[in-house]
C-alpha cells in the first residue's frame, strides 16, 4: 500500500481499514450520507446490514468488492421486509460508495496494526484526505471521530485532544 502524499514518503504509513474491523465495527454507515435521517427506510436497511455483517465471517475475502457482492447477494434475505425500491437504493448507493472507498478497505491486511493511528503515542497524526473523493473524506473522517469519541469515553475527562486542520 503506498501512501498518495506527493513527494514525501519517509516516516508515512497509508491507513486502511479491514474488512473484519469494517464489519465488526460498524462502518458501512459511513458510506451513506443520506441515511443519517434515522426514520428514514434506508437507516433501517443499512442498519440491519450492519448488524448481519458485525455477525457474518468475512475473514477470507480478499477486497471491498468481495464484501459488496455478499451484501448483494444476500440484501433479500437480510432486508427482505423493506420495499424493493428502499433495498435498490441502499445497493445503489452500495455500489457508489465501493468505487469510491473501496480502495480504503481491505481483506487479507498482513499487519493491520501497522496502518492505523496508535492512539497510544503522545505524538501529532496527521491523517491527508486532501486527494480522496468527497465520499472518501467523510468515511475517513466518521471512522476517526467514532474511534476517538469511543477513546475519549474510555479514558474519561483526561483523554485526548483534538486539533483539525483543513488544507485546500
Amino acid at each position: 500500500m503506498i501512501p498518495d502524499t506527493g513527494t514525501r514518503s519517509e516516516g508515512i504509513t497509508a491507513y486502511c481499514w479491514s474488512i473484519e474491523e469494517f464489519c465488526r465495527e460498524r462502518y458501512l454507515r459511513f458510506l451513506f450520507t443520506e441515511a443519517d435521517e434515522e426514520s428514514s427506510q434506508l437507516a433501517s436497511v443499512l442498519e440491519r446490514v450492519e448488524s448481519r455483517l458485525a455477525r457474518e465471517d468475512v475473514s477470507r475475502m480478499e477486497s471491498f468488492d468481495d464484501l459488496k457482492e455478499f451484501i448483494l447477494v444476500n440484501i433479500d434475505a437480510w432486508a427482505g421486509q423493506y420495499a424493493v425500491g428502499t433495498r435498490s437504493a441502499f445497493c445503489r448507493r452500495l455500489e457508489s460508495a465501493a468505487a469510491r472507498v473501496g480502495h480504503l478497505i481491505r481483506g487479507l491486511v498482513p499487519t493491520p496494526d501497522r496502518h492505523r493511528i496508535d492512539w497510544r503515542r503522545k505524538q501529532v497524526t496527521v491523517v491527508d484526505i486532501h486527494n480522496l473523493h468527497d465520499r472518501a473524506k467523510r468515511f475517513v473522517i466518521g471512522v476517526v471521530l467514532k474511534r476517538m469519541f469511543e477513546r475519549k469515553r474510555k479514558q474519561g475527562p483526561r483523554g485526548l485532544s483534538l486539533s483539525w486542520c483543513s488544507m485546500s
